[in-house]
């Protein structure tokens, strides 16, 4: 597994990030699994924040005996409000 993520703040409080991620179970034949996410995060009001992620997974299928490795590609999009203390 690996990941790597930027952080960048155009504005006080306010996060614009890229991540990637990476993933092999080690399983006999399964290609690679490939994520990557862009996120904005607003800290609106102390212990506040806004975030909206929007995700683009590849994940790896590993081969059978009927088929070969293969991929199945998505994207997702991930809204969510934190308050924490």
């Amino acid at each position: 597994a690996a990941f790597v993520q930027a952080d960048y703040e155009p504005l006080q409080g306010f996060h614009v990030m890229l991540t990637a991620e990476a993933m092999n179970s080690g399983q006999a034949g399964e290609p690679s699994s490939f994520d990557g996410w862009f996120s904005a995060v607003w800290f609106c009001l102390p212990h506040v924040d806004l975030r909206l992620d929007t995700i683009f997974s590849t994940v790896g299928i590993p081969s059978t005996s009927t088929s070969p490795a293969s991929y199945d590609n998505s994207s997702t999009w991930l809204a969510q409000v934190h308050v924490f203390l």
